[in-house]
C-alpha cells in the first residue's frame, strides 16, 4: 500500500505535536535500550507504532521534528544519537515517500542501531571500539528477540560497511544518516555546508551517491 499522506500544515501548527512524539521517543528509546542489554524482550509494535508517529509528523511538516532533532539537548550522547538517527531517517523516508511498513521498520532500525555500542560501554569500561563492532553487537542482541524484524538486522549489519557491501536501501540509508548525526552533534562544531562536504567526499565509496544528494535536499533547512 502506498504511504498515508496526511495534510500538510504549518511549522508553528505541528512544532507542539512534534514534540510531544519526540518526548516520547526518548522514553520509549531508553527503555528498549535497557530490555536489550538485559536480554529482556521488547515489544516491537510498540516501537512500531512510535516510528509510525515520527513519521506522520514529518509528512505533515518535516522541519518541525528536524528542528526538534538539532536542538534537543541530552546529556546521554547515545540516546541522542539514537533518537537522532530515528527522526532523521523518518523524515527521509518521508521525502521518498517510501510504503509505510518500510518505512516504520527503518525508523526502528535507526532508534535500535546503537544498542551495541551501549552494552560494549558498559562492558569494556571506556575502551575504544569500532562502529563495525558495535554494529555486530547490535545484531548479535536483537537476533535474540523472537519478533525482531529481518528489516532490522540487515539495515544495521549493513550500514557500517562499505557500500559494495550494503545490499540493501535501509543499509545505504542508515550509514547516511548515521554519519550525519554524528557530524551534527552537540559539541562537533560542524557546519552544515562542512557536513555535507564531507558527505560527499565519501560518495561511491562508503555512501551512496544518490542517495546522499536526496537526503541533502531533505534535511534542508535544518541541517
Amino acid at each position: 500500500l502506498p504511504a498515508r499522506q496526511p495534510a500538510k500544515i504549518s511549522f508553528e501548527q505541528e512544532i507542539s505535536r512534534a514534540e510531544l512524539v519526540f518526548r516520547l521517543s526518548q522514553q520509549q528509546a531508553e527503555l528498549a535500550l535497557s530490555r536489550l542489554i538485559l536480554q529482556q524482550q521488547v515489544d516491537f509494535s510498540g516501537l512500531n507504532h512510535l516510528s509510525g508517529r515520527l513519521l506522520e509528523s514529518t509528512r505533515r511538516n518535516r522541519q518541525a521534528l528536524l528542528f526538534l532533532q538539532q536542538v534537543s539537548q541530552q546529556d546521554d550522547a547515545l540516546l541522542q544519537h539514537s533518537i537522532s538517527c530515528a527522526c532523521l531517517i523518518a523524515a527521509f523516508c518521508a521525502h521518498q515517500a517510501l510504503e509505510e511498513p518500510l518505512a516504520e521498520q527503518l525508523t526502528m532500525a535507526a532508534l535500535l542501531h546503537d544498542v551495541g555500542a551501549l552494552q560494549l560501554k558498559l562492558s569494556l569500561s571506556g575502551r575504544a571500539f569500532s562502529d563495525s563492532a558495535a554494529a555486530a553487537a547490535s545484531v548479535a542482541l536483537l537476533q535474540q528477540q523472537a519478533d525482531c524484524p529481518p528489516v532490522l538486522l540487515q539495515s544495521i549489519q549493513q550500514h557500517c560497511l562499505d557500500l559494495a557491501q550494503q545490499h540493501s536501501p535501509g543499509g545505504k540509508m542508515l550509514a547516511i544518516v548515521n554519519c550525519y548525526s554524528k557530524l551534527m552533534a552537540k559539541g562537533q562544531k560542524t557546519s552544515s555546508v562542512q557536513a555535507a562536504q564531507w558527505l560527499q567526499q565519501r560518495a561511491d565509496h562508503s555512501l551512496d551517491r544518490s542517495l546522499l544528494q536526496d537526503f541533502l535536499r531533505c534535511v534542508g533547512l535544518y541541517s
